[in-house]
């Protein structure tokens, strides 16, 4: 977690990351409307602020980016003394990307679960992916949570989803006119959040 200026929220974190073809941690997304012009995460890793080559946010790069749960930066979520703050998640890509595996977004969950004292922001481009995730009604999606939950803590049988969805969870989404909000706000309407 990296305290912020941003003002409606007190830390970032990326929790789902990249490796590029040489084995780089990178950050990674594909660029998806109008609004992405301006995407301050593609500039950074354009000038390579991030250590990266190429930061590009194309559908082509992504393709060479294989996604990866950042367990390092998970267990700093857990060991935090902060409680009471506000997490924005994904700053650096729209975790609700197709690219990203439900499993991925499955341990992502699990921490958020396992630290109900803070609350996680996340904001995508992609409402209809959200909605599709956070809507399923398959009841193995909560034993994949609270598996991935055992696994990130250490502690078999942790159990954490107890309800759905997670009450310490904002969904948003990003628009940037008003085509842009007449797509995306009824999907986040329909999203149980």
């Amino acid at each position: 977690m990296n305290k912020t200026s941003i003002e409606w929220t007190d830390y970032t974190s990326n929790l789902i990351r990249y490796r590029d073809p040489e084995g780089r941690s990178v950050h990674g997304c594909i660029k998806v409307s109008a609004g992405c012009a301006n995407c301050y995460a593609s500039a950074w890793s354009a000038r390579g602020l991030t250590g990266e080559r190429d930061g590009a946010f194309t559908a082509k790069r992504q393709a060479t980016l294989t996604p990866y749960f950042d367990d390092a930066e998970a267990q700093r979520i857990l060991r935090t003394r902060v409680t009471g703050k506000r997490v924005f998640v994904g700053d650096m890509t729209d975790v609700f990307g197709e690219w990203v595996p439900d499993a991925l977004l499955d341990r992502m969950f699990a921490v958020f679960a396992l630290r109900p004292d803070l609350t996680f922001q996340l904001l995508t481009k992609r409402p209809e992916r959200m909605r599709a995730y956070l809507a399923s009604e398959d009841p193995d999606r909560y034993t994949c949570i609270d598996e991935a939950a055992s696994d990130i803590s250490g502690e078999s049988g942790v159990g954490v989803v107890t309800r759905w969805p997670l009450p310490n969870v904002w969904l948003g989404v990003s628009v940037e006119d008003q085509a842009a909000a007449d797509e995306r706000i009824p999907h986040l309407l329909a999203t149980p959040a």
